[in-house]
């Protein structure tokens, strides 16, 4: 066994600042735990995890009251505008359908079936306490309603 005499010595000024010192080989690595950059950098990452937090948290929270205080037939209308915009045609005025013969139709899929199936486009009107969705085809108004008050 070869016993060796060498020794490393290690100074540390004496001062406020920490160090972090590594001995790998013959070369010393040191890094400053208290400069100002680290520091600033650091404060900067944790307000800004904080703010992003407490931000997606306030999202959340709006979100969900607007889900919450949204009426249910409201979700349908907007989703079946949003989905089939592209041959739903709004329109503000109510239609005279004294010369035509209406038939209801039992849900939207019929609906949107009868006008990809015709190329006829979805006429939308919305009243007060009623949201109408109808299509013209051959003398005959097919229609579909949603109403706010689910009994009607």
């Amino acid at each position: 066994m070869v016993e060796s005499s060498f020794k490393r010595g290690i100074t540390i000024p004496l001062s406020e600042e920490f160090y972090n010192i590594a001995l790998e080989g013959d070369e010393t690595k040191t890094s400053d735990y208290n400069s100002p950059q680290k520091a600033i950098f650091s404060l900067f990452t944790i307000s800004t995890s904080i703010l992003t937090i407490i931000s997606f948290t306030g999202l959340f929270h709006g979100i969900r009251l607007l889900l919450k205080n949204k009426p249910k037939h409201r979700f349908l209308i907007d989703k079946y505008l949003r989905t089939y915009d592209d041959i739903i045609t709004s329109v503000k005025t109510k239609m005279d359908f004294t010369n035509y013969k209406v038939i209801e139709v039992q849900n939207f899929k019929e609906l949107l079936n009868l006008s990809v199936n015709t190329g006829t486009q979805i006429i939308f009107y919305e009243e007060s306490q009623k949201a109408v969705f109808y299509v013209f085809y051959n003398e005959m108004i097919y229609q579909y309603s949603i109403f706010s008050d689910p009994q009607q």
